[in-house]
């Protein structure tokens, strides 16, 4: 059972340093890939990264903090926003030559939206449990 711990304490921190790292680093730093010059789908990344740490969050909270589900999904919802909320003005802030964007905040908040909703319906399902 620790290990379990371990494992899903590792995916939350690394997920966490995704985000922060592929939200905060310079434009000119970040990877050239081929999709990435799909009109916005810069937007389905954002999505695809709150999602994800929507779901490991509220999942660490249940299983290690033994929230109730309730509870978990109110601080994992209320914990994501700020991240996205931070991310998004730090990088107006920073000199890191990226502007905020309100479509992407968007985005991140249908991404934490829906992982709320894929929590509360899949989280009894096993194979849920495997995957994140």
């Amino acid at each position: 059972m620790k290990l379990h711990y371990l494992q899903l304490r590792l995916k939350l921190f690394a997920w966490i340093s995704l985000i922060v790292y592929g939200c905060l680093t310079p434009a000119s730093s970040l990877p050239k890939i081929r999709l990435f010059i799909i009109p916005y789908f810069d937007k389905f990344v954002h999505f695809a990264l709150f999602f994800g740490l929507g779901i490991l969050l509220i999942r660490y909270l249940i299983d290690i903090n033994k929230f109730k589900t309730h509870k978990a999904v109110i601080a994992g919802f209320i914990f994501t926003v700020l991240l996205a909320v931070a991310t998004e003005v730090l990088q107006n802030i920073l000199p890191i030559n990226r502007d905020s964007d309100i479509i992407d905040l968007l985005a991140d908040f249908i991404g934490i939206a829906l992982s709320i909703i894929a929590v509360r319906f899949f989280n009894s399902y096993r194979w849920f449990r495997f995957i994140f």
